[in-house]
């Protein structure tokens, strides 16, 4: 199914704008509190926030169509949750992020409407570093090589994260620091097996270390976008 060209995509921003704003009467009391807090300048963000969405290829004119003809409402009371958060941060890779999980997590999507239920409040916890750091521990051979860089094998008393530490933050202290805080976080929600803060041996190249529950997060998101890079 194709995607929309640049004028099909203003046709379609528009459409689901106007399925959010409550103009079409598809979920009422959830899209109506948007219009109550909808101004000008809100509505131009929103407008931007679904163009990131529209790029990213899965939103089509007959997908939008269905929105308002009133046939999809998993895509309005999904949109609802991700539209609020886009609206409180103006962190453009963090929105970038939103729209990735938008455009990837409704009726189109491979995950059943259970599990996008159960991996969507998690993907909203997320920070685009985090996602980063995910996509690493996933492939770090593919990782190094989608962003021309060399893989470089463990060195020294090395921890697990110091490669990617060195690649996102070199030698500023407080950028490594947000790095290890990061990929502690996904040790933490079980996204990663086992702690980062284990020497790596050295010599060796970086393992794959995602999880099944990390694996599952990162097919729900969707491919990596170079925009969203640190």
């Amino acid at each position: 199914m194709p995607s929309p060209d640049s004028g099909q995509a203003r046709n379609t921003i528009a459409g689901i704008v106007d399925a959010i704003a409550g103009e079409i009467p598809v979920v009422g009391a959830i899209v109506g509190s948007f219009t109550a807090v909808a101004s000008a300048r809100q509505r131009e963000r929103d407008e931007e926030f679904f163009a990131m969405v529209v790029a990213k290829g899965a939103i089509t004119e007959e997908r939008v169509a269905a929105i308002a003809r009133g046939e999809d409402d998993e895509f309005l009371a999904t949109a609802y949750r991700i539209v609020r958060e886009a609206r409180e941060t103006a962190d453009t890779s963090r929105r970038q992020l939103l729209a990735r999980v938008l455009a990837n997590s409704n009726g189109w999507s491979t995950f059943s409407l259970d599990q996008r239920e159960s991996l969507l409040p998690i993907v909203l916890g997320m920070t685009p570093l985090q996602v980063v750091a995910l996509e690493y521990f996933a492939d770090p051979r593919q990782w190094f090589e989608t962003r021309g860089m060399p893989m470089r094998m463990h060195e020294g008393s090395e921890q697990r994260d110091g490669l990617l530490q060195d690649a996102l933050g070199g030698p500023d202290d407080e950028k490594r620091q947000m790095v290890r805080i990061a990929c502690e976080e996904l040790s933490r929600k079980g996204l990663i097996d086992g702690s980062v803060r284990v020497q790596a041996a050295p010599g060796s190249h970086p393992k794959r270390r995602a999880s099944s529950l990390g694996e599952r997060v990162l097919s729900f998101i969707g491919r990596d976008d170079p925009s969203e890079r640190q």
